[in-house]
């Protein structure tokens, strides 16, 4: 895939947790006349991405999603002091494999979403 389309993907799995806070409480808030904005439907369709291929992952290969989960704050906040690099190294030792193991990953990782993103219509790479 295209380094644009990884950019992408990359963003919108760090705004997982944001999403899915917002998705909530636009739920929560919604009545019977409530009109659907682009947003909320936009929301829905990145954060279906992320929790597919997060679950194809955890059937195939559950140390990739492990790592998807840590490196990208699914589960918990992220810390704002908190380096991309620092965060492979703490993962790397965590899960005993190499830091070059975690940024082929990483790619394929995104690669996933991407395929994912264009199934759903939120990307469209030609």
């Amino acid at each position: 895939m295209d380094i644009e389309g990884r950019r992408i993907a990359d963003r919108e799995a760090l705004k997982y947790r944001e999403r899915l806070a917002y998705i909530r409480g636009f739920e929560q808030g919604m009545g019977e006349n409530t009109p659907i904005s682009s947003k909320y439907v936009e929301a829905r369709k990145w954060v279906w991405v992320i929790e597919r291929v997060r679950a194809k992952l955890a059937c195939y290969s559950p140390q990739k999603e492990k790592f998807f989960a840590e490196y990208y704050g699914l589960d918990r906040p992220l810390s704002k002091y908190e380096t991309k690099r620092s965060r492979i190294y703490k993962i790397a030792a965590a899960l005993y494999v190499g830091e070059s193991t975690l940024y082929k990953w990483k790619e394929q990782i995104l690669d996933d979403m991407l395929l994912a993103a264009v199934q759903a219509g939120l990307y469209k790479p030609f």
